[in-house]
């Protein structure tokens, strides 16, 4: 078999170029610096914490304008909204599929923590997956996509127009409820999703039990997290037991599967060592995912999302 390079791997495995590109989100990084970014969600303009903006932010009049500000208070945040902030408050993320464009709408909401309900830095990768949906339903007839530690449905969202059968499992009612409310905004049919509240490695077990077999699974763990039941999900120690459950459950020719690494989180050689030794029969690629200033094009690295797909079959003449 022939030895690829990362590059080659990921030149590979992308959609065309112009259909990465045929997509847009409500959203802007409008600065940051001085521990803290300003972004435009939709119709307002955020300031929230950032440790990693450590440089002098380039232009304090724009910070001015922001509705809402978000500020770390020992373990906790404090939330400040101005009289400006607009509700109800939303994002949106359109593309093209099949030569029609789709809309997805974020109901958005500031909660007792820095997140706000939606990554826009993911934007490609929904797009990836909407595109890889597509073709496999138009090939298949159907596609089953299990979204882990979904949070509120992106991605699940994205597959979900594209015409697949989604399974979302996240652990706090809070994400569900902002995930179920997008897919009413976004005019997504009901059964399209099933949006389950329950702690991944007991569902997992039990999709075992059960012979569930999904054609794609996208995997976003957290650090550390709690389940409904006071189950904790630690990915030092976790992570391992995740990605061999999904090989038991995945179908035997996989569509995709996609682990999301966050650098605070885990190392990225650590991820990409369980994915090679659980999917050696699959191609792995690595993307980063970040944002970008829009002022001067300055980048935050967010995360890295790692993608298994099926090793091409090259025909031999």
């Amino acid at each position: 078999m022939e030895n690829k390079n990362p590059e080659q791997e990921l030149n590979e495995i992308k959609p065309k170029p112009e259909a990465v590109r045929n997509f847009s989100v409500d959203y802007e990084l409008v600065d940051y610096g001085d521990f803290s970014k300003l972004e435009r969600f939709g119709n307002n303009l955020i300031i929230r914490p950032d440790q990693t903006a450590i440089e002098p932010c380039l232009r304090e009049d724009l910070w001015e304008d922001a509705t809402c500000i978000i500020q770390p208070v020992k373990t906790q945040f404090t939330i400040k909204k101005t009289d400006d902030f607009q509700t109800p408050w939303t994002s949106s993320f359109t593309f093209m599929l099949n030569g029609t464009e789709k809309k997805i709408t974020f109901a958005l909401n500031t909660e007792a923590s820095q997140q706000v309900g939606l990554f826009p830095e993911h934007a490609e990768q929904w797009s990836w997956i909407a595109h890889r949906v597509a073709h496999h339903v138009k090939t298949h007839g159907s596609c089953n996509v299990l979204n882990l530690f979904g949070y509120t449905g992106a991605a699940s969202l994205a597959a979900a127009s594209a015409g697949a059968e989604v399974c979302h499992i996240d652990s706090a009612s809070s994400a569900l409820a902002m995930g179920k409310q997008s897919q009413a905004l976004s005019g997504i049919e009901e059964s399209k999703i099933r949006w389950l509240k329950d702690d991944v490695i007991t569902f997992l077990q039990r999709e075992v039990k059960r012979g569930s077999r999904y054609d794609a699974i996208i995997m976003d763990p957290p650090a550390f997290g709690r389940g409904p039941d006071g189950e904790t999900f630690v990915i030092e120690d976790d992570l391992s037991a995740v990605i061999q459950l999904c090989g038991r459950i995945v179908s035997k020719n996989p569509l995709f599967i996609i682990l999301n690494q966050y650098p605070k989180n885990i190392p990225l050689e650590y991820c990409e060592l369980l994915l090679r030794e659980r999917f050696a029969n699959m191609q792995l690629s690595k993307k980063k995912l970040n944002l970008v200033c829009n002022q001067d094009g300055r980048q935050i690295h967010c995360a890295t999302g790692i993608t298994l797909v099926p090793i091409s079959k090259k025909k031999h003449g």
